[in-house]
């Protein structure tokens, strides 16, 4: 490899990225179409269960509930909406109620006893209203539980401490903890980094088969240079260009993330890994993009066959994405790191999570590494071809 010949490609395709404002279009506007791709159907379930959570919840109740000492009271409250019934299955699978309870009729006599009062709760699991109505009563009941003991054991001169030898209090790790902090951060930047890079497939791809459409790639391979050089000319021009979008994203996102991981950490490790994670992920997705582009584009005849292929290479990236969720159970070691996309995007949910492994570092560069030279090697066989033609053609 000639590093003086490599340098001369990179100028020239910078020359020519400075006239086209379409590269600047793909790099910057795709990245957000296909965020906001997968934000609408979110926004859409998040806005569902909201909706589901704030409106009122019917409960049927059959049986006395005047019986229970304060048991109307709590299934009053808001959002519950009290409502007598002879038959509370009849009524929740109608749709006339989302949650159902049944009294037994010996509901009376247990409370004159002393004794717990049986209560059967329906709901239907299928339905969103009925399924989280169902948890707001199951709190209720347990809020009146507790009331009804403490006032027993009050009465009786007994501390609160024996009828609730646990207290417990509920602690949100994800906004309490710098741990907390920094996976729910793991959990979604593989999946902005890889939206924001993967533009570089279609980017590189049409600098070599949209230059056999334009037959401006015939003046580049009729000088004195190795083909390989003229690939990995045009692949670093490519990478440069899509680095630098996506610096102009990432790095403000990048220091606001470190700042804040560190404000909660109370030190500057955690921000620190956090900005290895996406700074070596953001490496290793961009070289595979980049090599599986050139490779797309030296296959391709012309450049619709060339954008066909990465549209649907594309397609198979959008759906790893889509996938993130189901990611979170795959444990990011073993040979797995060496794949393209996944692979990277484990390293950097781990790394962001808990810190970057040595091990698992140098099973993804090396995987990333293979992957791209064999690329390369093939996008380089399949120039050579072109050179081919074009002396069959004088």
């Amino acid at each position: 490899m000639s590093a003086r010949h490599v340098r001369l490609v990179i100028e020239r395709e910078a020359l020519d990225y400075r006239r086209q404002k379409r590269v600047w279009r793909r790099l910057f506007l795709q990245p957000l179409l296909f965020i906001a791709v997968l934000s609408v159907p979110v926004l859409l379930v998040q806005q569902a269960q909201s909706r589901e959570q704030d409106r009122e919840v019917t409960v049927a109740v059959q049986g006395d509930a005047i019986d229970v000492p304060g048991l109307v009271d709590a299934l009053t409250k808001p959002p519950l909406h009290y409502r007598p019934s002879t038959d509370a299955a009849r009524d929740v699978v109608g749709s006339a109620a989302e949650v159902g309870l049944v009294l037994a009729p010996s509901t009376k006599a247990a409370v004159e006893r002393g004794t717990p009062v049986p209560v059967q709760l329906l709901t239907l699991p299928t339905e969103t209203g009925s399924r989280l109505g169902g948890g707001t009563v199951a709190q209720r009941l347990a809020e009146l539980r507790a009331a009804t003991v403490n006032a027993a054991t009050a009465a009786r001169g007994l501390p609160p401490s024996v009828a609730n030898p646990i207290s417990l209090t509920p602690k949100d790790l994800a906004t309490t903890t710098a741990t907390g902090t920094r996976f729910g951060l793991a959990q979604g930047l593989p999946a902005l980094l890889v939206i924001q890079l993967f533009g570089l497939m279609s980017n590189a791809e049409e600098r070599i088969a949209g230059a056999k459409d334009r037959r401006v790639l015939e003046p580049l391979l009729v000088l004195p240079f190795r083909r390989r050089d003229i690939v990995l000319g045009i692949g670093g021009a490519s990478l440069g260009i899509g680095f630098l979008a996506a610096a102009l994203v990432f790095v403000p996102l990048a220091l606001g993330l470190a700042t804040f991981v560190g404000s909660v950490a109370k030190t500057v490790g955690g921000s620190f890994d956090v900005v290895s994670a996406i700074l070596v992920g953001a490496i290793l997705l961009g070289t595979f993009f980049t090599s599986f582009g050139l490779y797309a584009g030296a296959r391709a005849h012309s450049g619709g066959e060339g954008s066909t292929f990465v549209t649907v290479a594309q397609v198979a990236v959008f759906a790893v994405v889509a996938s993130t969720p189901f990611l979170s159970e795959l444990a990011a070691k073993g040979p797995i790191l060496a794949a393209p996309v996944i692979g990277p995007m484990l390293l950097i949910r781990e790394g962001a999570a808990s810190g970057l492994d040595t091990t698992q570092l140098v099973t993804a560069i090396a995987g990333a590494l293979v992957v791209a030279r064999l690329l390369v090697d093939r996008a380089t066989r399949l120039v050579g071809a072109e050179v081919s033609v074009l002396r069959a053609s004088k």
